[in-house]
C-alpha cells in the first residue's frame, strides 16, 4: 500500500477513535463548569467585600475606632463564609486543568483582568460584579503587595463582555480533531509495531 493509501486507511473513522475526543469534551465542559461556580461566588461576595474595605478606609480616615472594629468583624465574618462558600476543587478539575488547559489554546479562562492573560478569556461574573472588580483594581494600594508574592502581578481594567459561544464552540471543535488525530496517531503507532512483530514470530 502507498503512504497515501495508508494515511486514508488511518483516517478511516471508527467507533474507538472518538472515545478521546469524547473525554477530551467532557474535561472541557467540567473546566467551565468549574469557571462559572467561580464566577456565581464572585457574583455572592465581590461587591460586599469591596463596600467593607471602602467601609474601613473611611472610619480610618475619620479616625472612628469603633466602627473600625465593627467594620473588621464584619470582614472577618464574611472571609469566613467565603471560605465556607469557595467552590471546591476535585481530582477531575485539576485533570481537565492541566489535559484541555494544555492542549486546547482557545480556552476561555475566567478573566482576572491581569496584565498578560489569554486574549480569548471570558467574564463568568455579572456585569454589577465587573464594576466592583474594576473598583477595586482602581482603589488599589500596591504597596500591599510589595512584601508579598503577587508583586509583580499588574492590574489592567478590562471591559465587560459577555461569554463568547463561537469561542466555546470552535474549543470544542478542536478538541474533537485534536482527539481524533491523536487516536489516528495511537492506531499508526499499534499497527507498525505489530508489522513489525509479526514477520519475527513467524521465524
Amino acid at each position: 500500500m502507498s503512504t497515501k493509501k495508508d494515511l486514508k486507511y488511518f483516517l478511516k473513522p471508527h467507533w474507538k477513535k472518538f472515545i478521546l475526543p469524547l473525554v477530551f469534551v467532557i474535561l472541557f465542559l467540567i473546566l467551565v463548569s468549574s469557571f462559572q461556580s467561580l464566577g456565581t461566588f464572585l457574583d455572592k461576595y465581590s461587591c460586599k467585600t469591596e463596600t467593607l474595605y471602602k467601609q474601613l478606609d473611611q472610619s480610618k480616615k475619620d479616625n472612628n475606632t469603633q466602627a473600625e472594629n465593627q467594620t473588621k468583624k464584619e470582614i472577618t465574618d464574611l472571609l469566613v463564609k467565603m471560605q465556607q462558600d469557595a467552590p471546591q476543587g476535585g481530582i477531575v478539575q485539576l485533570v481537565s486543568l492541566y489535559t484541555i488547559g494544555l492542549i486546547n489554546p482557545l480556552v476561555p479562562f475566567p478573566c482576572l483582568m491581569i496584565s498578560g492573560e489569554s486574549g480569548f478569556c471570558q467574564f463568568y461574573v455579572n456585569e454589577t460584579t465587573h464594576n466592583c472588580m474594576v473598583e477595586s483594581i482602581k482603589n488599589i494600594k500596591l504597596e500591599d503587595f510589595n512584601n508579598t508574592a503577587l508583586k509583580n502581578i499588574r492590574f489592567e481594567v478590562k471591559p465587560y463582555t459577555q461569554s463568547s459561544t463561537p469561542i466555546f464552540i470552535a474549543s470544542i471543535v478542536i478538541l474533537i480533531v485534536e482527539g481524533y488525530l491523536i487516536s489516528v496517531l495511537v492506531q499508526i503507532v499499534f499497527v507498525r509495531r505489530k508489522e513489525k512483530v509479526q514477520p519475527k514470530s513467524k521465524n
